[in-house]
């Protein structure tokens, strides 16, 4: 008896194999991003390619925002150019990670797209929380990473969240992989509901 699961055969084997491997190396999923953050993972930089508005509202902890209209050459300067970048959206109504995937592809950067974005990691039952601070990386000797991000996100619940927190109009969110401003026309600027002056 025919149904719509078998209406259209499977393929062959080898070419179900290529096609999930090839899959695999375009994506990665909730759950394997929540591991390797808590596992202290500094080997991809997690980016949060949605407006300043939703970043700040709630977050994966150890995500960077740049949404994804502002992801050019410049923007990227502060990290080695093997350096995987993950993005992630709202969710899988949304296409802003893979808008983000195309141009950091086209950039020549490596990426892959976190499926399910901020609905799937809420549906796996992982934290997301409001903007905290900025990142202070204890290793300046390399670009911020998903780790160091998350370990400033565990230091404010520690308290240093209470910590009050003065910017100036040059500071910014992000640094380079020496401590330095990365560019601030390409990241949020809002931080934690502090202004910039």
């Amino acid at each position: 008896m025919s149904n719509n699961v078998t209406a259209v055969s499977a393929a062959e084997p080898s070419r179900a194999e290529a096609h999930f491997s090839q899959r695999l190396s375009f994506e990665t999923d909730c759950w394997d991003v929540h591991d390797a953050l808590s596992r202290g993972a500094g080997d991809f930089v997690l980016l949060d390619v949605r407006g300043e508005d939703a970043y700040t509202t709630a977050h994966i902890p150890g995500a960077i925002s740049l949404p994804h209209a502002r992801i050019k050459e410049d923007c990227l300067r502060a990290w080695p150019h093997e350096t995987l970048f993950v993005v992630y959206c709202a969710g899988p109504h949304c296409n802003g990670a893979k808008r983000a995937a195309l141009r950091l592809a086209r950039l020549g950067r490596p990426v892959k797209e976190m499926i399910g974005g901020v609905t799937g990691w809420a549906d796996e039952g992982f934290r997301a929380g409001p903007t905290r601070g900025f990142p202070s990386p204890r290793d300046h000797s390399r670009a911020p990473s998903a780790s160091m991000v998350a370990d400033q996100d565990t230091d404010a619940r520690a308290g240093a969240s209470k910590t009050s927190i003065r910017m100036s109009s040059r500071a910014g969110p992000h640094l380079g992989p020496r401590g330095e401003i990365a560019s601030t026309d390409c990241f949020s600027k809002k931080v934690s509901g502090l202004r910039h002056r």
